[in-house]
């Protein structure tokens, strides 16, 4: 019943709070495996939309924001071993890596750290040489970003930057498989957009004058 939720619930704050990672897996799995809905006994279970703001609290909302948490750090902590390591190692510790989190997005797409991660397993993929797989994750960054609006002012202030550099690596990645064009026509979106011309943030702009010098670089030496 609900006295079970108030129970739950003050166990995964504790862990939060303690950052314990494994505790937050076991309160996770636990909710799954008993499939806790929290309500009288007999009453039929009901589905949970945890899109819905009045629901983010929760249990079953915050144990899918918990999973999601916990993918991310599981990855990242393999990707900066990655950093550390070398030779095949170096290359295995990336891949999987890559995986997790795209994994991790697919199972939660809305989730605000979910443009993040795909910017991460993008940068691992390229960091193993395999640059096709790396821009179809930055073409997936465009398509599933750009229209993107943040739940707060802090997100949507990410967001640009996030899409810029997508945009800047599809163009640069192009260039180093000499197909000059599409780099140029990645360039010049990330030049001409109103979203980064008018943006202030300074890695957007950063990219917007890096995109500019580049442009120049492949039109002279390919005249």
């Amino acid at each position: 019943d609900p006295t079970g939720e108030v129970a739950w619930q003050s166990l995964r704050n504790m862990a939060v709070q303690l950052g314990q990672r494994d505790e937050l897996r076991r309160l996770a799995q636990l909710l799954h495996e008993r499939r806790c809905t929290f309500t009288p006994s007999g009453e039929t279970p009901i589905d949970i939309d945890c899109s819905l703001p009045e629901n983010r609290e929760r249990s079953q909302c915050l144990v899918l924001s918990d999973i999601s948490n916990i993918a991310y750090q599981d990855a990242l902590e393999m990707y900066h071993n990655a950093e550390r390591a070398s030779g095949d190692e170096q290359r295995r510790l990336y891949d999987r890596s890559a995986r997790l989190l795209i994994d991790a997005v697919d199972r939660n797409p809305a989730d605000p750290q979910g443009p993040l991660a795909l910017e991460y397993a993008a940068t691992a993929l390229e960091r193993t040489g395999r640059f096709d797989s790396a821009a179809r994750i930055y073409q997936r960054i465009l398509d599933e970003v750009s229209s993107r609006r943040g739940a707060n002012d802090e997100e949507n202030e990410r967001l640009p930057a996030t899409v810029a550099n997508a945009q800047f690596r599809l163009a640069f990645n192009a260039n180093q498989s000499f197909d000059f064009e599409r780099a140029i026509e990645n360039y010049t979106v990330l030049a001409d957009n109103p979203r980064f011309v008018n943006s202030r943030d300074p890695n957007v702009r950063q990219k917007r004058e890096d995109a500019l010098i580049n442009m120049a670089l492949i039109s002279e030496s390919t005249r």
